[in-house]
């Protein structure tokens, strides 16, 4: 009888770690458009900005595109629908997140999704990554993506530094992008070391030499 009711008692602790483990998830950020519960903040492009827990599960079947995802504002139990379109950004813990269309595969397709911004917002070439899990990409695992867009693009138009747009003829692409800034665009139409890539580059050294064209041309006195 003892050993019933021992057994009886570790049946019902373990029934109790599953129901507050496994039934109840514990909130996560995996990445920008893999979040659950997450306290954060969400500027909306209309100006309001909305405080509470942040549900994003874009990366789920990511070839849906999907749009929506979910907040429970502070002081409310039901979760209240967004569409990405409407929102400017969302910040967890400082870091800001905002929308673009991002071409996952390099194939002509673009899905909206949310990316980490990695320089000031007033910044005239801005640079972005997609930190993705190995469920939403072709490759099956976790990996980023990096991306920076201009000041004359259109609001969530970027260019993938590994794109077509960029290479082969960096020397010429790249200068074009930057042409306001002569003193930039001749080192990178000269090839200078630092800032030329193929390719066939390393994905470090590429985004070694994005960062250093970004940081010279949003420090530039453009030409007028």
């Amino acid at each position: 009888m003892f050993f019933n009711h021992k057994m009886m008692r570790l049946f019902l602790l373990v029934v109790l770690i599953f129901e507050l483990t496994d039934c109840k998830p514990t909130a996560f950020f995996r990445t920008p458009n893999d979040v659950y519960k997450m306290e954060g903040t969400i500027h909306m492009k209309d100006g309001r900005i909305i405080y509470g827990k942040i549900t994003i599960l874009f990366e789920n079947d990511i070839d849906l595109n999907k749009r929506i995802f979910q907040c429970t504002v502070s002081g409310d139990s039901v979760d209240t629908k967004m569409n990405i379109d409407s929102v400017s950004y969302y910040s967890v813990g400082g870091q800001l997140y905002v929308a673009k269309n991002i071409d996952l595969y390099l194939r002509g397709v673009t899905h909206l999704l949310f990316v980490k911004r990695l320089n000031e917002t007033d910044a005239r070439m801005q640079l972005f990554e997609l930190p993705q899990s190995y469920k939403s990409n072709d490759r099956g695992e976790a990996g980023s993506f990096f991306y920076f867009s201009m000041s004359e693009f259109p609001p969530y138009d970027v260019i993938d530094i590994n794109s077509v747009k960029l290479t082969p003829n960096f020397e010429r692409n790249m200068s074009e992008l930057v042409s306001d800034c002569p003193v930039l665009a001749d080192k990178i139409r000269q090839k200078l070391p630092g800032y030329y890539f193929t390719y066939l580059s390393f994905q470090n050294k590429k985004i070694e030499i994005i960062k250093r064209i970004a940081k010279e041309y949003n420090r530039c006195d453009l030409k007028e």
